[in-house]
């Protein structure tokens, strides 16, 4: 199953079927009036700019069985503010959230294997909580604005994996720290006790 609405500007809600695997490249790029998408179980891979340009999009479930988020994927949605990783993901390629300013917050699972270049860059994150080790990643790259901060769990690497040339640009932490933060509202941040 193939699904394509490439620059249909009239778009502003759209449910996927459980029976699509594959999300095809620019699927919805350019549906400036999307705000609401609904992704059911099912899907495993988000094609290369499949929600490119997207601005009015405000937030995405992504569903338990995704493992690939693409080039480009939700670059240049500019009003995206959340978007839940989920445990399946295996990897974040080049520029997957490129330029989404709105974007302030996220929570890496444990699975990821592979973060590709620039996938946050220019976007508006703060914090981002990496649940598992240091992703593979293309050498020379920067992934995150520099003034985002990370936490990570300390089991995963300690703080030389988190302080090499490639991660030390970011201010890193392990993520027993993460009470210190009392500005955040209560529930910011899931249960992280062991």
């Amino acid at each position: 199953m193939s699904i394509k609405f490439e620059d249909c500007i009239s778009l502003k809600r759209i449910t996927l079927p459980s029976t699509l695997a594959t999300l095809s490249t620019r699927a919805f790029h350019g549906c400036t009036a999307l705000h609401t998408v609904k992704i059911s179980d099912g899907l495993t891979e988000i094609g290369e700019q499949a929600f490119y340009e997207c601005t009015s999009l405000r937030s995405v479930d992504l569903p338990n069985t995704l493992q690939i988020i693409g080039p480009e994927a939700f670059a240049e949605c500019s009003i995206l503010q959340s978007i839940d990783l989920p445990p399946s993901l295996l990897q974040i390629q080049n520029a997957a959230f490129h330029n989404c300013k709105m974007l302030r917050h996220i929570e890496v699972p444990e699975s990821l294997n592979f973060l590709g270049a620039q996938a946050f860059g220019r976007s508006g994150l703060k914090t981002i909580i990496f649940y598992g080790p240091t992703p593979n990643h293309p050498s020379g790259t920067a992934f995150f604005p520099n003034d985002v901060t990370l936490f990570y769990l300390p089991e995963y690497g300690g703080t030389y994996t988190w302080t090499t040339p490639k991660w030390g640009i970011y201010d890193a932490y392990p993520l027993m720290t993460v009470g210190a933060l009392t500005s955040q509202p209560q529930n910011y941040y899931k249960d992280l006790s062991p």
